[in-house]
Parts: structure tokens; sequence; C-alpha cells
């Protein structure tokens, strides 16, 4: 990763708050979560990347409808999602609720995987909190009108 300043940082989080998504996965007993901006634009994504550091790869093509261009994505998971995140913060507007619950999220234990400590089990309480904040990413994610109350 390249030195980046404040203004970098600020407008990285103008760009995910239009481009990008917070995402948090269950998978059995795993958790992940992902920060990502999809973009059609590479030299956005590259730039990105030099900044910040992060994976790119391109949409499938299966994915895409033939009159769109490619699609490209960046993204980062886990501790590093977390790290972008908390620089980001205090510049979102439109996604600071889903930001707010990666940071929330409880990072102290290993999604049992293989750690100085051998494989640790995840503490119940943990694993209810991870549960509740993957549910409320994927209701702020749902697509559509929300409904009024």
């Amino acid at each position: 990763m390249a030195n980046y300043t404040d203004m970098d940082i600020a407008y990285l989080a103008g760009i995910i708050d239009g481009e990008g998504a917070f995402l948090a996965y269950i998978y059995t007993i795993y958790f992940q979560l992902i920060l990502k901006i999809t973009n059609t634009d590479l030299r956005l994504l590259e730039h990105l990347q030099y900044k910040f550091g992060g994976r790119i790869n391109g949409k499938n093509a299966e994915d895409t409808k033939k009159k769109w261009k490619p699609c490209y994505i960046l993204r980062w998971s886990g501790v590093e999602a977390i790290k972008i995140t908390k620089e980001i913060f205090p510049y979102l507007i439109v996604k600071k609720e889903h930001a707010q619950l990666f940071l929330d999220y409880p990072m102290k234990w290993s999604n049992g995987a293989k750690t100085k400590y051998r494989y640790q089990k995840i503490p119940d309480i943990d694993i209810m909190a991870r549960e509740s904040i993957c549910l409320k990413i994927k209701k702020l994610n749902e697509k559509g009108v929300p409904l009024s109350n």
C-alpha cells in the first residue's frame, strides 16, 4: 500500500458510498466480512488498490449482459476490511450504518482458523453477535423500496 492522505480516505469513502458494498456471510461455522467496490473503469480500481491494497477481480461474463461494459471488483475481506472501514468511517454518509455494523463485529476470535493457539472455539456469545450483524447487514442491503413503519 502507498501512503495516503485524508483527502484520499475521503475520496475512497465517497466511492464506497456510491459504488461500494458492505457484505457479511455465514457459512456453517465460518463468518466472512467483505468490503467491495464494483465499477466498469479498471483504472479507478487500480488507483484505489495502489493506495489501499485489496484484490481486483473481473466479474464473470455470464453475470453481465452482452450490452454492458466489463465489470471489475476491488475487495477487502476480514481484518483488512475492518481497517479500511475504520479509516473511511468519519467520511461516510449513505453507508455509515453498514460501516458501524462492521466495526461492531467481534473479530477477536478467528473463524476456527489455525492460530498460534491452534483451533479455538468461538464463544457462543460472539457467534450470536456475528449472526445478528450478518442479518442486519443483509437487511440493509436488500433492494427495493423500504417498507415504512
